[in-house]
């Protein structure tokens, strides 16, 4: 067996490098106030994100899940949290909770695709979004999340 690397922002320069993307500083200096994505590629601008934050780990979230939760599982003292057995009602809510980084994530980087297209009017490419194995991109309409389900994700752009 061997080690997997921590993914890092230097290990994916490299992946990049190897893929034919290249990296938006080394072609491009930023326009003042706005923010620019990752990589350019032939036809995509690229936005990847490290998400080093867990959904449950803010105390914040962990309260709403609590108070969700134990509404349903009154008698229960310790609750698996697991999507496909979560009780359909509630099942919506319990994903925004868990969701709050990856969200944030989404929206900048969407707002760092659709920003760096407008500067270099490549309005015609495909934005892509990537973090860290735990969501894939579909560079078209929505993100993916392993176990299935679509979020919005940046729009072709142009429209």
């Amino acid at each position: 067996m061997f080690p997997i690397p921590r993914i890092t922002e230097s290990f994916m320069d490299a992946v990049a490098a190897d893929v034919g993307w290249h990296r938006y500083l080394d072609l491009h200096t930023p326009s003042k106030g706005r923010l620019n994505a990752d990589y350019l590629a032939s036809g995509f601008v690229i936005e990847l994100k490290i998400i080093e934050e867990e959904g449950i780990e803010k105390e914040q979230r962990q309260r709403k899940l609590a108070k969700l939760l134990s509404s349903v599982y009154p008698q229960n003292s310790e609750i698996d949290i697991a999507l496909e057995t979560t009780p359909e009602h509630i099942r919506r809510e319990v994903e925004k909770i868990v969701s709050g980084p990856i969200q944030t994530a989404v929206k900048k980087a969407s707002q760092q695709i659709r920003e760096t297209s407008e500067d270099l009017s490549r309005t015609s490419d495909t934005g892509a979004f990537g973090a860290d194995g735990l969501i894939r991109a579909d560079t078209q309409h929505s993100i993916k999340r392993g176990g299935g389900g679509d979020y919005p994700f940046v729009p072709k752009l142009g429209q």
